[in-house]
């Protein structure tokens, strides 16, 4: 039988008829005795802002901390109050169960009444007043495009911005999500779209390189399909866009890059085609070419990955000529007293000659490399 004074039902509570104890019946907890207690939740129309836990067999009231909060993101123009609680530690209930709940300062509406199960496995490791909630970053939002709101709490700031846990709800409570708190942790900037199911975000390491991702939802995993690594390959001479593609099956390398300023030594020469400029330099012990799209962007750079910095140049004194290779092809670049200048490309046994201006030509090939030997530049290589 029921003890008088004590009235439940529906989810309704009632103690000793004190309207201040009226609420609702969030969950049944036994503790270590096993002894039955109530987590309960005064209405809010009541404007009583509590949580508590109510002894069944000895009328005894487990006071739990909570803290009074504000949901961020789409809620900002209407703030929703975020209560969080943990149990008390001398009556160890769950250590791991923490109740929320998110009501409507307005219409007192209640939106959302749950358990968090938190990683902490004792009470002592969570107080919700020493890990940064007071900054009031809460949002319940869905994260992950299954049309199912998740719970995001801000856990402390970082060293690119701030970190947050993210809770999926699993049956009658929510669970933490690592890949979720992964992304919401590592990364800064954070951009969902709905339409496409897509999250793009932002790391940065120093003040030179920046990484950025795009995640995708495919058959309800997330799946990354763009990264780009950009970063200064010379000390602010050349800025790279190294990008990883997903075409549905494999990853495809696309590099491109920005050039900030050319160095005092170089040789350069435009092609007769398309007037794009072939330019020649030497930096930080190494020689570059880069083949330019237009007065600041990159078609390529050589060498610009890390496998292509240990190939060399060749040039040849007696041709008048300078050779290297990568993973597609041969380049020949070539400038001859009968006033030619070109680059011949040699891709799978067959030969293309991009033939330059000779009025374009800045600077002299012999003169250019006159000017080094093979201790200067790591990449260099001399024929005679």
């Amino acid at each position: 039988e029921r003890e008088p004074g004590v009235y439940y039902g529906n989810s309704m509570f009632r103690y000793d008829n004190k309207d201040r104890y009226k609420g609702y019946i969030l969950a049944e907890r036994k503790d270590k005795q096993g002894k039955l207690w109530y987590f309960v939740a005064i209405e809010p129309s009541q404007q009583i802002n509590t949580i508590f836990g109510f002894g069944v067999d000895n009328k005894e009231e487990l006071p739990l901390n909570y803290y009074l909060g504000w949901l961020d993101s789409e809620f900002k123009s209407n703030p929703i109050k975020a209560y969080l609680s943990t149990v008390n530690c001398d009556v160890e209930l769950d250590p791991k169960d923490h109740f929320i709940r998110l009501t409507d300062p307005k219409s007192k509406e209640v939106i959302l009444d749950a358990f968090v199960e938190l990683p902490n496995s004792t009470c002592e490791e969570f107080d919700v007043r020493s890990r940064g909630f007071r900054s009031t970053f809460i949002d319940y939002v869905d994260l992950d495009f299954d049309g199912q709101k998740e719970l995001k709490f801000f856990k402390q700031m970082g060293d690119v911005g701030g970190e947050y846990d993210v809770y999926k709800k699993q049956g009658n409570k929510f669970i933490l999500d690592t890949f979720l708190t992964d992304l919401h942790t590592h990364y800064i900037d954070l951009k969902y779209d709905h339409d496409k199911q897509i999250v793009t975000g932002f790391q940065k390491s120093g003040c030179c390189h920046h990484y950025y991702y795009t995640y995708q939802k495919i058959n309800n995993q997330f799946k990354k399909i763009k990264y780009t690594h950009a970063h200064y390959l010379v000390h602010h001479l050349l800025y790279i866009y190294e990008t990883e593609m997903w075409d549905g099956s494999t990853y495809n390398t696309i590099i491109e890059g920005e050039i900030n300023e050319i160095p005092e030594v170089h040789y350069t020469f435009n092609l007769e085609e398309n007037n794009q400029q072939v330019l020649l330099f030497a930096a930080e012990g190494y020689l570059y070419y880069v083949l330019m799209k237009d007065e600041k962007k990159t078609e390529f750079i050589y060498p610009v990955m890390d496998e292509d910095r240990n190939m060399k140049f060749i040039y040849n004194k007696t041709k008048g000529t300078l050779e290297f290779k990568n993973t597609y092809a041969k380049y020949t670049i070539y400038e001859n007293k009968q006033g030619k200048v070109g680059i011949k490309v040699d891709i799978n046994g067959k030969q293309k000659v991009l033939k330059g201006k000779i009025d374009s030509v800045n600077g002299n090939l012999e003169n250019f490399f006159n000017g080094f030997n093979e201790l200067d530049l790591i990449n260099l290589s001399i024929k005679e």
